[in-house]
């Protein structure tokens, strides 16, 4: 994903998210988001964190699988 933004990579991307990822991104805090992600039929982790001022970097982590239907 290096040179490239969220959205060209995942183009169905949940854009409630953003701000969060903004805010990793300008003010270097680190957020945990726990939450379903139906475009690929999983609950995820997903650690955010500032490698460098004005980028966010994601670890995304498959959580327990949990029946969403």
């Amino acid at each position: 994903m290096l040179n490239r933004s969220f959205y060209e990579v995942f183009r169905n991307g949940d854009k409630k998210w953003l701000v969060t990822y903004a805010d990793v991104a300008l003010n270097g805090t680190k957020h945990i988001i726990h939450d379903y992600s139906p475009e690929i039929g999983q609950q995820l982790n997903i650690y955010c964190y500032q490698p460098e001022q004005g980028f966010c970097a994601c670890i995304l982590q498959v959580a327990d699988n949990i029946d969403h239907e």
